[in-house]
């Protein structure tokens, strides 16, 4: 069974968006609010700060959430029925 951890900011206009989308695949997920949890935030700082797929992120000023983590290894952005296409729940 796959792990999944939702990081969101609670200020984030597209953080509704992706839980409305994992509640409606009946996803079960960990949610990690970066901006009310000291220590959410270092969690996503250490993939921010470390992973590739943060490049373009980064250098569009943009901050990389809500971002879906899966089994501690795969970075989804696109947390939508296109960004998940082909995706086996």
């Amino acid at each position: 069974m796959k792990r999944f951890k939702l990081f969101i900011s609670s200020l984030c206009k597209d953080t509704a968006r992706a839980i409305e989308y994992l509640d409606s695949k009946k996803c079960d997920y960990e949610i990690r609010d970066i901006t009310s949890s000291l220590s959410d935030l270092k969690e996503f700082l250490k993939y921010r700060d470390s992973r590739l797929e943060f490049e373009d992120i980064k250098r569009d000023d943009k901050i990389g959430v809500p971002m879906l983590l899966i089994d501690d290894s795969d970075l989804i952005f696109d947390i939508s029925e296109d960004g998940l296409k082909g995706f086996k729940w």
